[in-house]
This record gives structure tokens, C-alpha cells and sequence, in this order.
């Protein structure tokens, strides 16, 4: 299992706990305390699922296997310029891995990189995660084009965190000041999946340009753990993500439709090419003024399955002709599994088979393109054995110099397409949820104080609470982002982050709770409850593939007027679903399928309250019928409540027609919105249905067992409704 190496990393940076999980015989880590914590004594971490621990390493007594190479990233050449050493002391704490960069006299030098590497071996295919402590800095001498970067690699791949393929990066301002540092923090990186074998991973720094002997930058790496979860048999059959190369595909001119013309097409690899960093390219036509009929070129790459499957590919494509491009002269986006032509209706049957198509007219405007576009190809039936998937273009006809065609190819994978049972997947996500977890949360939140936002002064209790959120799903491994605001002349904003959906990334559910609260006490109820299920929802399905997007949202200012909800659905309502820029397949903000919100989800002791939980306690789904989107809300209401009653392990819940007082009310008239709290917010908590509201006895002890379990059933009730409404599968 090698969870002994973890410990021994654990033992020393966290109050962590091994054991063995109720379904199963996976270890189950959880992480109480993030060492060296800047919002409190008691940061509760993440917990995982172990399966193998591939390397563990807390470099107190040396280097452990890992050594040190210059130019290991980026291609660089200047060896001069790059160092790494390992230090006794100044780690995370004790010794650590360490990579100097720059300095050393004043010549401009451009590119420099050093990293540590050892190699390590998977026994089956496996869905790798890297965590590890790092601390970057650079002297304040560097300028605003001048930045370091910490660098992952495994088998000369960059992976990074979110798009980014980086783990993190400061740049100089060229002001002289204090010199610029991360500080020690926790990256978690996604590594990908790796196939059965012998692999390396490096760990170090780059550099992008220093031109002064006094800047200099310096990474320092520490606890560095890294191991695997096992990827379902068949599941992923190839996946090539180009982040810093052609991932083992080649280029072929004249792959399709039987063209003969090699010297009108080309292809490369770009390091900008792609959506979002690299991608590969493929270029026809231009070159001179002969009509030249017929032009193609395509990347290929031989995959192999073990057995007969049912495959599906998945890619981003951007297709682009010049405008000055005639009528009759067109170009497509082609694929062949094979040496078989794919295509997607109406366009996947002969005579013409391919992707995606443009045509000139000739009016020398702009050029014509697609935009970045999501293709996925059913395959078929896949006999065992090797088979070669192409991916590509093709131009019919060129006449002038300036007609030529690109296409840019991102973000492609293989896949096994077996019947996938939403509320199948929904069941295994909602299995995994733990109720310490969810407890953990409202401690630590309500353990920060009210977090009142009444004023504009605002409140340290707050910053603290909110600052741990952001903390928590960056941990996770999201982005996280503000919608600004303003508040009695002061600046605000609630925070949020989004699982982009694959299929559908211009639409959205929005899952949210307020961070802020009042009463003097902890908030713990309102809304420390709410805040914990919605994080522990984005923790769940941050690694889960989704057909639909899901937003995280933390609202502010919730306790002074709904502040943060209104102005976020002020300014937002009119962008939804506008790609940013055009083509992109970008949105800042999609299209709204329901907004979600949590408020209280704790305390049902009747009306009157009694001492005890009622025999009677349920979860409340409100919509409000007076709007006009009455209908889609109610039907978001019965959604949630089919799946409270599939997934929910004690508590029944039942759908009111009053929502109000919370913050998907200034939603009602413009998506599907509703409520989940624990008791009716008119009839019920307005009429004294909980004497612990707004007082200072919302605090985190105040609340029993029975109450905590109340709060987790509604939990259970919308991770497993959004799971299966955003077509939720697990990755791989």
C-alpha cells in the first residue's frame, strides 16, 4: 500500500489519521491541519482516497534518490546560469531540494531551468497526483517581462495546476523594494494518467529572462509525495493534452482523400497553439501563386486496446481559411481510424466525410473561421489489437500566395463509451462523502467568529473565513475567482470557482451559500452549514467529468440585503452564455440551469422548538411561485427531491412554494432558482422555528449529533442532484 511513506511525511508537517475505509480496502487519509497555517490553528486539508504511493520524499537527510539537471524544462541551453543544491535547513520544515536561477553577471540571458528527477515505477495505469511544498522567490531587481515559474514534469510533460502548465509563477515589477516570494504553500497537481511502466518526474524552476547579475531567483521544494489511484480497466485509451510537446503523435503530409501534394502542407507543434497552451498545427495552401487542387496533412498516432471496445474520440479543433479564399474553394477538419474517414452528421456518411467545413467568397474581409469547437466522434467497435487514429485537414483548392488554411488541434482523448447511469455515478460520488468532513468545515469556519459584513469596516472574522475557503479549493485544485461589487462605498466580492462541463461549458448550475453571517457568535447554522456543502460538492466532483458546467459560489454581504447575490445577477444576467473572445469556447459567464442556494441546514426542533431534534425534522426546497420562472423552479424543486429520496440516508425532504430572504431570491425572475435549508424561511424561521438565529448561540457546539447528520443529508440530497443534472462520470 506505501502508505508508511506518507506517514512519515504527515508525522511531521500534519495531525493526519490512516484507516481503512467502510467500502473497500482503500486507506482513507484525512488531513486535520495544514502546517505552517496562516488562518488558524486548526486548518482541516483535504482527505483522499490512497491507493499506491509511488515516491515520498521529506529530504531531511538528503536528496532521496532525486537528482539534479540544468536546462531540464523549457528546451533551455543555459547551463551557466542554472544550479541546484540540497540544503540542510530552510525547508518545510528541515532539509529540502533547492534550484537557483540568473544571476551571476550582467549579460542578458533568456531561458534558464534546473530540476530534480527520479524515476518511479506503476505496476498498473494509474491516475497520478502530485502534492508538494514549495517556496519561490525573486529579487526585486526583475522587471514586469521578467518571471519564475515552478515546474512539474513527468516523462518530459509540464503538468500544472488548472490550464495553467505551471504550478506557480511571480513576476517583477523592476521596483527595487522587498524581494518577491510565494511564501512555503501546498501544491496539489493533477498529473494525469499514467500508463503500467517505469516513469520520471522532475521538479524544479524556470526562469524566463534575467538581465542583471543581481536577479536571481530561487525555488525551494520539500514533502513531496506522489501516488496513483487506479484508472477503471479500458476507461482511457489515449489522452494528449500537448502541453509541451506532440505527445508521440507525427505529422504525414497527404493523409486524406488521397491528395498528392507534400510541399503546400505542414505541421508543428506549438507551444501557444492550443486553447490553453500548447497544441498542435497543420498549415496548406499559400507558399506561391499555382493553383494547386487538392491539399491535406494530418497528425496520427498508433493506440493500442486489449480487448474489442466501443470507443469514442474527443478534440478540440480551430479551423481558419484567409479571406481571400474563392466560393469554390473550401477546407475541412478530417479524421481516420484506421485509414477510415470519420465525420459528424450531416457530414459522416459518403460521399463527403469530415468534421467540420469552411468556404471562401473572396471578398479579402477577414478570415473565416470556427473558433475553438468540441468534436466528439463515436469510433464504433474497436477490434483488440493496434489501430492508428489521424487528426487534421485537408483544402480543395488554392490559386493565390495569401489563400492558405490552419488548423489548430487541443485537448484530445480516447475513451471506452460504456453505458454510464447518472444516478449510478451520482451514488458513488455521494458514497464518498464524509460526515466528520462536513462537521470539520462548520468548526473551523464558525471557530473564525460571526463574520459579519454589516459595516463597511468588515470584519477580521470574515478575511479569515474567506481566505480558507480560497485556500480549500485551490487544495482542490481549482481556480478561484471574485465578482466584485461595492458595498456602502467600499469594495466587496464573493468568491467562487467552476468545474467547466465538457460537452456543454456555456451552461451552468450554480451551487451556493453564504460565507458572511451576525449574531455575535460562530454563524455555525447560518452559514457555516451552507458553506461546508457546497465545498464539500466542489471537492466531490473535482474530479469528476461533467457534460454541464457547475459554479461554487460563496456570497457576500448575504446578512445586509443579499448584496453579493443581487449585484452578481445585476451584472451578469445579460452575459450569460457570451463566449469571451468569440470562438473561444470560453464563458465567463454561462447560461444559467438553476441556481442552488443552502441557508441553514442544521436545526428542525418543530414550532415551537423543542430541546431535540423533531421526530418530524425533513429538508425544505423552496422556489417562489410568484415568479416567472415558477414552473423551471418548481421542477428544479421535484429534481432535488427525487434525488434526496435516491441518495439521502435519513431525512426526507419536502418542496414549499414561498423561497424568499436568501440569495437565489434575485434570481427567481431570470433561471431556475430554489432554496435548501431546514426549515420553511417564512412560515417556519420567521416564526421562531430556530432561537439560536442570529444570536450568539450559533456556534458550533450548540448543535448535536442528530443536527450535524440533518445538515449532511442535505448534502447528499444536492451533490447527488447536480451529479446526475450535469451528467456527472467519474474520471479516469
Amino acid at each position: 500500500m506505501g502508505a508508511q511513506g506518507v506517514g512519515a511525511w504527515l508525522s511531521r508537517s500534519s495531525s493526519c489519521r490512516l484507516a481503512t475505509a467502510l467500502a473497500g480496502t482503500a486507506l482513507l487519509l484525512t488531513c486535520d491541519t495544514a502546517p505552517n497555517d496562516r488562518y488558524g490553528a486548526a486548518t482541516p486539508l483535504i482527505t483522499t482516497a490512497l491507493a499506491t504511493t509511488l515516491l515520498s520524499a521529506g529530504f531531511d537527510a538528503g536528496a532521496e534518490g532525486f537528482t539534479y539537471a540544468d536546462n531540464a524544462f523549457r528546451g533551455t541551453t543555459q547551463a551557466a546560469y542554472a544550479s541546484g543544491t540540497w540544503v540542510a535547513s530552510g525547508g518545510h520544515p528541515g532539509g529540502a531540494l533547492r534550484v537557483d536561477l540568473g544571476g551571476v553577471d550582467n549579460n542578458t540571458i533568456s531561458g534558464m531551468s534546473g530540476g530534480w528527477s527520479r524515476a518511479f515505477t506503476s505496476t498498473e495505469p494509474l491516475r497520478v497526483t502530485l502534492a508538494l511544498h514549495y517556496d519561490l522567490s525573486q529579487t526585486p531587481e526583475y522587471e514586469a517581462d521578467e518571471s519564475s515559474q515552478v515546474l512539474v514534469g513527468v516523462d518530459g510533460q509540464l503538468r500544472g495546476i488548472s490550464t495553467n502548465d505551471f504550478v506557480a509563477q511571480i513576476a517583477g515589477d523592476g521596483d527595487s523594494g522587498a524581494a518577491r516570494t510565494t511564501g512555503w504553500r501546498l501544491a496539489v497537481v493533477d498529473v494525469g494518467a499514467v500508463a503500467a511502466g517505469n516513469h520520471t518526474l522532475t521538479v524544479g524552476a524556470f526562469n524566463n529572462k534575467k538581465a542583471a547579475q543581481n536577479e536571481s531567483s530561487a525555488a525551494l521544494l520539500d514533502n513531496l509525495v506522489l501516488s496513483g489511484t487506479p484508472v477503471p480497466p479500458g476507461r482511457v485509451v489515449l489522452e494528449a493534452r500537448f502541453t509541451s510537446g506532440a505527445d508521440g503523435f507525427a505529422f504525414v503530409d497527404d493523409a486524406f482523400d488521397g491528395t498528392a501534394a507534400p510541399a503546400y502542407a505542414s505541421g508543428a507543434y506549438g507551444a501557444a497553439a492550443g486553447r490553453n497552451g500548447g497544441g498542435l498545427t497543420v498549415a496548406l495552401g499559400g507558399i506561391d501563386g499555382a493553383t494547386v487542387t487538392g491539399m491535406s496533412g494530418g497528425w496520427q498516432r498508433t493506440f493500442s486496446v486489449a480487448a474489442s471496445a466501443d470507443l469514442r474520440l474527443s478534440f478540440r479543433y480551430n479551423l481558419t481559411q484567409t479571406a481571400e479564399y474563392e466560393a469554390d474553394e473550401l477546407s475541412r477538419v478530417m479524421v481516420t481510424l484506421d485509414g477510415v474517414e470519420l465525420g459528424l452528421p450531416p457530414n459522416a456518411t459518403p460521399p463527403a466525410v469530415f468534421v467540420d467545413q469552411v468556404a471562401g467568397n473572396g471578398n479579402g474581409g477577414a478570415p473565416i473561421t470556427t473558433g475553438w469547437r468540441l468534436a466528439e466522434i463515436p469510433l464504433g467497435q474497436v477490434a483488440a489489437g493496434n489501430h492508428v487514429v489521424t487528426l487534421g485537414g485537408f483544402n480543395s483548392k488554392k490559386t493565390l500566395a495569401n489563400e492558405s488554411t490552419s488548423i489548430a488541434l487541443d485537448d484530445l482523448t480516447v475513451t471506452t463509451t460504456p453505458p454510464v447511469d447518472p444516478v449510478e455515478t451520482a451514488e458513488m460520488l455521494v458514497a464518498g462523502l464524509s460526515l466528520q468532513q462536513f462537521k470539520d468545515n462548520i468548526q473551523t469556519l464558525a471557530s473564525f467568529g460571526d463574520r459579519s459584513q454589516l459595516t463597511a469596516a468588515g470584519s477580521a472574522s470574515y478575511d479569515n473565513a474567506v481566505a480558507w475557503v480560497r485556500l480549500q479549493l485551490e487544495l482542490a485544485g481549482y481556480g478561484v475567482e471574485a465578482a466584485p461589487y461595492v458595498f456602502q462605498g467600499v469594495a466587496r466580492e464573493s468568491i467562487y470557482a467552476t468545474r467547466i462541463g465538457t460537452l456543454f461549458p456555456d451552461r451552468v448550475y450554480v451551487v451556493s451559500a453564504h460565507l458572511d453571517g451576525r449574531g455575535g457568535g460562530g454563524g455555525a447554522d447560518d452559514d457555516a452549514s451552507g458553506s461546508s456543502l457546497v465545498l464539500e460538492i466542489a471537492r466531490a466532483l473535482a474530479g469528476a467529468d461533467l457534460d454541464a458546467s457547475i459554479r461554487f459560489v460563496f456570497w457576500n454581504n448575504e446578512e445586509s440585503g443579499l448584496n453579493g447575490s443581487t449585484a452578481y445577477s445585476t451584472a451578469r444576467a445579460g452575459l450569460q452564455g457570451v463566449e469571451q473572445p468569440a470562438g473561444s469556447r470560453v464563458y465567463q459567464e454561462p447560461s444559467w440551469l438553476g441556481i442552488i442556494q443552502h441557508d441553514m441546514i442544521l436545526f428542525d426542533h418543530g414550532l415551537p422548538p423543542g430541546p431535540v431534534q423533531s421526530a418530524a425534522a425533513d429538508i425544505d426546497i423552496e422556489f417562489q411561485a410568484s415568479s416567472t420562472q415558477a414552473a423551471r423552479s418548481q421542477a428544479l424543486a421535484v429534481s432535488i427531491q427525487g434525488s434526496n429520496g435516491r441518495h439521502a440516508t435519513a431525512y426526507p425532504a419536502e418542496v414549499s412554494n414561498n423561497m424568499s430572504n436568501t440569495d437565489s431570491f434575485p434570481f427567481r425572475n431570470l433561471a431556475p432558482s430554489v432554496s435548501v435549508r431546514e426549515n420553511r424561511r417564512i412560515a417556519e424561521i420567521g416564526n421562531g422555528a430556530n432561537p439560536h438565529w442570529h444570536r450568539p448561540s450559533d456556534v458550533f457546539s450548540t448543535y448535536s449529533d442528530l443536527d450535524f447528520l440533518l445538515g449532511f443529508n442535505a448534502l447528499q440530497t444536492t451533490l447527488g442532484a447536480v451529479a446526475e443534472l450535469a451528467g456527472a462520470q467519474l474520471a479516469p
